[in-house]
């Protein structure tokens, strides 16, 4: 019974320091925020904003066909799995449950 009330305050105490952490960072988020954001730009009249467009324009990144591949390779391990099911003569019903527990 001591072990267990040794616990629950351990507990407590974590929690207690967690919060109080936490609160801090907030806290100091939230004055970060505000003094941030009370100081606006000024933008003189006739003003012109100026882009500089060199270089190339990517429209599409090369990580898309990776995360396509990363999915063509999962299904076809669904496909293998599949297939052993099938050979071992699992009914259908058998195979759709399993599907859905996945």
């Amino acid at each position: 019974m001591k072990q267990f009330f040794k616990y629950v305050a351990a507990t407590i105490v974590g929690l207690f320091a967690f919060c109080l952490i936490f609160g801090i960072f907030g806290f100091i988020s939230l004055i970060g925020m505000v003094a941030s954001s009370s100081s606006t730009p000024t933008i003189k009249d006739k003003s012109v904003m100026v882009l500089t467009l060199q270089g190339e324009i990517i429209d599409r990144a090369e990580h898309h066909f990776a995360i396509r591949q990363l999915i063509i390779r999962s299904l076809h391990q669904w496909h293998k799995i599949l297939i052993f099911l099938y050979r071992q003569r699992i009914g259908i019903d058998i195979i759709y449950a399993i599907l859905l527990m996945v």
